[in-house]
């Protein structure tokens, strides 16, 4: 599913990027929001806002995003953790 969102002209004018750098930083800009929300789970926020976790991560911190763990993320964490 693709969803499209209306952007007024005058306030892209104001944001001073171009239009590849508007959709990049609108994307992780929600990507960060759905996230701190709980609509997203990171690796889906991760892949929507097109970056890598370690850069993802420190989007987040730059943001001041905590990164709660819920129990089902803690588990995937320790289980990638003890078969490396």
């Amino acid at each position: 599913m693709s969803f499209m969102i209306e952007i007024p002209d005058s306030a892209v004018a104001e944001m001073r990027l171009s239009p590849d750098e508007l959709r990049v930083e609108l994307r992780r800009d929600l990507a960060v929001v759905l996230y701190a929300r709980g609509a997203l789970p990171i690796g889906k926020a991760m892949e929507f806002a097109g970056l890598v976790r370690r850069d993802f991560e420190r989007l987040l911190k730059e943001r001041q995003v905590r990164r709660p763990f819920d129990q089902i993320e803690l588990d995937r964490e320790l289980g990638a953790s003890a078969s490396s």
